[in-house]
């Protein structure tokens, strides 16, 4: 949050109430409050009324400079202070946002671009992988849109895994980063040529140098949502699972292009610890940290619960720190049940061998074919949220 800067000064008159009045660059509040006694100690001066007028905790704002001003010696108990404070607090910031224009333009880095193309009479299979030993079987098959999910973002790291991906092909951001390390991938990835994948709604901002896809983590549950994505230049929005089959049914068809994830787990929290450092007692030189490299980390591991279902962990390692992700014990995997639109299959812990029968058996499914592969779940897409 960032902070606002503000002067104060406190008008007592004795037989009047007081008076707070502050000041945010052009921005003025002023309010009234209780009438203050005569001082038989210690009168207020400004040293005294900022211990309680600069306690700002919990708003944006910080104290620079107070003045009381006061005809002669006068008192007001830390009670009245306080509500003078958050009276003058409360108005000035109803002031800030009531005085604020809005721009007559979008800002710069909100590029506008022309409709999408109508891709709903050609449904495509999207296919996210996060490891390129899958990727390069997969993408050898040429069943479909390879998008892959970078899992190393330490220096060097990114753009040694942008040189394997074939520049057709779609890079996936993590759900969080923070904003060094945003910006720094964001800069490669447009570099190497790749379109992006968003997975963060903060990440509508960055400056992408052609359309943009929008993962199933950016919540798009209606036409309007879809409308200022695509004039964003939003290329393709992957749906939320928490969408049900009559809800999908009601999005305007040939507005974008909507990908439907029918396989794979679903992301159920994000950690910003490791479990593995948790249970080894570490708790410093987070930067250092090489666990993961050793194959002593959490990659390839799960946590279980008391049901003893699996839930499995994928790191995303970042200079400083790395962001666990944990996903659902059970897949979803709609097969038959998917209609016809375009499909996303999402890998996470499947071996290469398991991606590409999956893969095969929705491609076969997607030219109108039977196939199948493991048990069907449905997941949300029947019934909606209950």
């Amino acid at each position: 949050m960032p902070i606002i800067s503000f002067d104060a000064e406190l008008l007592l008159a004795s037989g009047q109430p007081s008076q707070l009045a502050v000041t945010a660059g052009n921005v003025r509040a002023m309010v009234s409050g209780d009438i203050p006694s005569p001082a038989r100690n210690e009168p207020l001066d400004d040293s005294s009324a900022a211990r309680y007028i600069s306690r700002t905790g919990g708003t944006p704002f910080s104290l620079v400079n107070l003045k009381v001003s006061a005809e002669t010696p006068l008192f007001l108990p830390a009670s009245s202070l306080n509500q003078l404070r958050r009276d003058a607090l409360e108005e000035l910031e109803q002031n800030i946002v009531t005085g604020h224009q809005l721009p007559a333009s979008r800002p710069s880095s909100l590029r506008l671009f022309p409709p999408a193309p109508d891709m709903s009479a050609s449904p495509m299979l999207y296919l996210l992988v996060r490891n390129l030993e899958t990727y390069r079987i997969l993408k050898a098959e040429n069943l479909g849109q390879m998008i892959a999910a970078p899992y190393d973002y330490r220096p060097g790291k990114l753009e040694g895994f942008l040189s394997f991906i074939d520049q057709t092909d779609i890079i996936a951001l993590p759900p969080q980063m923070r904003n060094g390390a945003l910006e720094d991938a964001s800069l490669s990835i447009c570099r190497s040529g790749h379109a992006m994948m968003l997975s963060n709604i903060g990440q509508l901002g960055l400056p992408p140098t052609h359309p943009f896809f929008v993962g199933e983590a950016v919540p798009v549950w209606n036409n309007r949502a879809a409308s200022l994505l695509v004039s964003l230049g939003a290329r393709g929005i992957c749906l939320s699972r928490e969408l049900a089959r009559s809800e999908i049914a009601n999005l305007k068809q040939d507005s974008i292009e909507w990908i439907l994830p029918v396989y794979g787990r679903a992301a159920v929290m994000l950690l910003n610890h490791c479990p593995e450092r948790v249970r080894r007692g570490l708790n410093s030189n987070r930067a250092g940290c090489r666990l993961c490299d050793k194959g002593q980390g959490v990659r390839r591991d799960a946590l279980h619960d008391r049901f003893q279902a699996a839930y499995p962990l994928l790191p995303t390692h970042f200079e400083d720190y790395c962001l666990i992700t944990m996903y659902h014990h059970t897949a979803l995997n709609l097969l038959s049940k998917a209609p016809r639109m375009s499909w996303l299959l999402d890998f996470t812990d499947e071996t290469p061998q398991q991606a590409l029968a999956i893969a095969r058996t929705y491609h076969t499914l997607l030219r109108g074919e039977p196939s199948s592969w493991g048990q069907l779940q449905t997941g949300r897409f029947l019934e909606g949220v209950l």
